[in-house]
Order: structure tokens, then C-alpha cells, then sequence
């Protein structure tokens, strides 16, 4: 087992959930590899590294490994990660947000001007949240809003005027509703406006959810199998070059399925 893998079971086991019913809500992880997450242009490696009662926020140099700047926080905080990716760096490598454990209630994010790693807005929320998207910019800040019976929310919190938005964020042609399901694996548009997840379902079901973080919307797309719980977990998305289409992929194999993200349209 990963050492990811098996921090999120760990941290299942403590609150007596199995491990695809949480990762359907919060938690959806955090990067615990050690690697952190690299900039957009590669030149620096961002880490959250803590002790007891304090988290450091490092920049490091990826070319010689040499420090570029710190930041120190009160607290346990990590860089977010989604289906078992490092998150939490906009598109334009100038947000990061780093988030306490998220399967604690009442949690922090902490938003930092990169990349000398300046606070830009230290968000607290009651309840059960984590982390989600950023926006490229890093005006929006998404997050999972966590409701009884492994269900929840989409969310936005405008960085920039320091205020959670009051609509859930939802596919308009559809019922304004909690989700629930578990995220497999992410895609993300090279522009970093699209964020797309591949969900399945307690009853073996599955759909894409794509987030348009700029715009602040989102589209679910059901997938026509009636129960992909035999290779779902092995699936990996990977969109093309132009954005035009998203592919449902097995891991090192065949191709599933192909999204047409003009038409939203499935070709299996």
C-alpha cells in the first residue's frame, strides 16, 4: 500500500467510514509523499512541512535544492491533494493554498501570494470542508462542503473580497442537490479554467463532474455502465492537447470512453 493510500485509510479507520464513502466527501486528501507540488514553470518545488504545533511553507530551488523563501504557520497544514494528486497551485503558479487535516471539522486554508509565499487570505469555515480547485488565477477557491450520509456540496469562496458564496455550485440542468461518490482520478485544462474528476457512486455508477473554475459553474456526465466497479479504480483521464476531448483511459491498457467537452456527448 502507498504511503498516500495509507494515510487516507488511517484516517478512514478514525472515523469509522470505509474508504470510498470518504473519499466521496471530505476528505479528499491531502499530498503526504513528501514531494509537495511543482510550479508551472517548474522552477520551484512548494512543501508543507510539519512539527507538533507548527507548519513551515517552503519554496525550494527544484534545479539545486537550495531554499527561496519560507513561510511558518501555527498548526498542522499540508498542500491539498485530489484522488491521490498534489493540488493547491493555480494555473498561473502565482496562488498557493495549503489546508489543515481535512477529515478535522472547523478547518483553515490558507491562501499564499507565490512565489515569495506572502499571506494573500486565511480562510476558517465551521463544519466539514476541504479542498477542491483553484481558479488560474486564483480569484476562486473551491471547495467540498460535507453533509450527513456521505453527501455534499460544491462551493466557492471569492478570494479576492473574502466571502463563501451563498449558491451551491451545480449543473444547472439538473437538481440543485447534494452529490456523493467517490473521486478517482483528475484532469485538468492546460489554461487550468477546467478541472475535471471521475466519480463513482455507491451503487457502482459513475460520472464525470467538470468544474469551470473561471466561470464558476459545473456540468455532470453520467456514464452509460450500469456497474464499474470491476475496473473503475484503474481508470485515468487524460484530455487532449486542445481540450476538445476528455478520454476515460485504463491504466497503462484500452480506452472506455471519450467525452466530447463541447457537446458533452460519451462515445464508448
Amino acid at each position: 500500500m502507498s504511503r498516500r493510500l495509507l494515510v487516507a485509510a488511517c484516517c478512514c479507520a478514525a472515523l469509522g467510514v470505509a474508504l470510498p464513502a470518504a473519499a466521496g466527501g471530505p476528505p479528499q486528501g491531502i499530498s503526504s509523499d513528501g514531494y509537495g507540488i511543482t510550479s508551472p514553470d517548474g522552477k520551484l518545488r512548494y512543501l508543507a512541512l510539519s512539527s507538533v504545533s507548527q507548519t513551515m511553507v517552503e519554496a525550494v530551488n527544484t534545479r539545486d535544492g537550495s531554499l527561496v523563501t519560507y513561510a511558518s504557520l501555527r498548526g498542522n497544514f499540508a498542500i491539498p491533494a485530489i484522488a491521490w494528486t498534489a493540488t493547491g497551485l493555480s494555473a498561473d503558479g502565482k496562488t498557493l493554498v495549503v489546508t489543515t487535516n481535512p477529515w478535522l471539522p472547523d478547518p483553515t486554508f490558507v491562501a499564499f501570494k507565490d512565489p515569495y509565499l506572502d499571506r494573500k487570505r486565511v480562510v476558517r469555515l465551521n463544519g466539514n470542508w476541504s479542498f477542491d480547485a483553484l481558479s488560474p488565477r486564483g480569484r476562486w477557491l473551491y471547495l467540498i462542503q460535507a453533509l450527513p450520509k456521505n453527501r455534499y456540496l460544491v462551493r466557492a469562496y471569492d478570494l479576492k473580497r473574502g466571502r463563501l458564496l451563498t449558491r451551491v455550485i451545480a449543473d444547472r440542468r439538473e437538481a440543485d442537490g447534494p452529490m456523493t461518490g467517490a473521486p478517482i482520478t483528475r484532469a485538468t485544462s492546460r489554461d487550468g479554467r477546467w478541472a475535471y474528476t471521475l466519480y463513482v457512486r455507491a451503487d457502482s455508477t459513475a460520472f464525470v463532474h467538470a468544474l469551470d473554475t473561471v466561470h464558476v459553474e459545473a456540468v455532470c456526465v453520467d456514464l452509460p455502465w450500469k456497474d464499474v466497479s470491476g475496473w473503475i479504480w484503474d481508470t485515468r483521464l487524460r484530455l487532449s492537447r486542445d481540450g476538445s476531448k476528455l478520454t476515460l483511459k485504463q491504466f497503462g491498457g484500452r480506452n472506455y470512453a471519450v467525452v466530447d467537452t463541447r457537446s458533452w456527448k460519451v462515445t464508448t
